[in-house]
């Protein structure tokens, strides 16, 4: 009987242990995983456009050889590959012994041209005179006239020739036409020069164009009048432009066609830039998150997302790694990993982990 009674008192103090133990345990495993508070964002879906981009260069507009309109021997030639020149600048200067001597010869002969027509017009006034007086002969006067109106073509021919003799000296000075730069030299003080023997290669410096080459395919729907942006010098500098023309020959080679823009004046570029156009080609709809909400941890890309269904006071967040594409402003492209409409982490801490409990809000 007092065993009974033993195992009885025994049960019951079991009984009351548990009530008192069962509150403590529930409070220690609510607490094993405290919430952490945590702002949303949401993988959303947006429409961007869809760029084509072609690698290219600035380019002079016009590239062509300077040479002079008359042949001699060069005397001076100063430019260098590289130099700007001034438009109407002094280029390169030529000598041609035989061009001067032929214009000593006509100004020789234009003197005595003019002495023939003295003498002409002096014997005129005294025929006329004694004509008058029926002295001399009708012929005698005729004679006299014709004498003085051929003394007169000999001299506007000798004056023609001698213009011409000193428009063919003025043409061993070479003067730039327009601004350019110097490209490569041709010819060195001593050499003969003339128009077909060019002293210079040059190249605008003024009008500058960019070219790219695209493919056959990508280019069919291209034409002059679309709006572009440029690239250039190492992504420094944009330039919203229009296509000026694009090529309708194909190069047989590469399979491409040559697009051109011509570029502004005053814009403080240089031949040879590296840069790219991208022109715009379509829109598509693709997934993106705020870019507050991607962060590395073991040197992979990703992002904590909300368990779907949870209780904003009491969710779960996993990590998950993603595959990141462009920056759209603000947002980011994912290309893998996330869905439009989830819940993700902006500003996750280091203290945040895989499977953690949090309370969310929105901002």
């Amino acid at each position: 009987m007092a065993l009974l009674l033993a195992i009885a008192c025994g049960a019951l103090w079991l009984a009351v242990r548990q009530q008192a133990v069962a509150p403590q345990a529930a409070s220690i495993l609510s607490n094993e995983l405290p919430s952490t508070q945590v702002t949303l964002g949401e993988a959303t879906t947006l429409t961007v456009a869809v760029p084509m981009v072609r690698p290219g260069e600035v380019v002079a507009a016009r590239r062509f050889t300077l040479a002079p309109r008359s042949s001699g021997r060069l005397a001076a030639l100063d430019a260098r590959p590289g130099d700007r020149l001034a438009a109407g600048a002094l280029v390169a200067t030529l000598v041609a012994p035989e061009l001067t001597q032929s214009r000593a010869q006509l100004a020789a002969e234009l003197e005595a041209t003019r002495a023939e027509l003295t003498d002409a017009e002096g014997d005129l006034v005294r025929v006329r005179s004694l004509a008058k007086t029926r002295t001399v002969s009708d012929d005698d006067l005729r004679d006299a006239i014709v004498r003085r109106d051929r003394a007169k073509a000999v001299l506007a021919a000798a004056k023609a020739a001698l213009a011409a003799r000193d428009a063919e000296l003025s043409e061993l000075r070479v003067t730039a036409p327009e601004a350019l730069i110097v490209v490569k030299r041709l010819r060195d003080p001593g050499d003969l020069a003339g128009p077909a023997l060019p002293i210079l290669e040059v190249e605008s410096a003024a009008d500058l164009r960019f070219e790219a080459w695209l493919p056959q395919a990508a280019s069919t729907s291209l034409h002059a009048g679309m709006p572009a942006t440029l690239v250039l010098d190492g992504h420094e500098l944009l330039m919203d432009v229009r296509v000026s023309r694009v090529l309708d020959s194909a190069d047989p080679l590469t399979r491409t066609r040559k697009l051109e823009v011509d570029l502004p004046a005053g814009a403080g570029l240089m031949a040879g830039t590296y840069g790219e156009i991208r022109i715009l080609q379509g829109e598509v709809s693709t997934t993106v998150v705020p870019a507050r909400a991607l962060i590395e941890r073991a040197g992979v890309v990703g992002l904590f997302v909300l368990d779907e269904g949870e209780l904003a006071q009491n969710a779960r967040v996993h990590y998950r790694s993603v595959r990141t594409g462009r920056r759209l402003g603000r947002h980011v492209e994912v290309l893998a990993g996330v869905r439009p409409g989830e819940a993700v982490v902006l500003d996750a801490g280091p203290g945040l982990v895989d499977g953690a409990r949090v309370k969310t809000t929105v901002p």
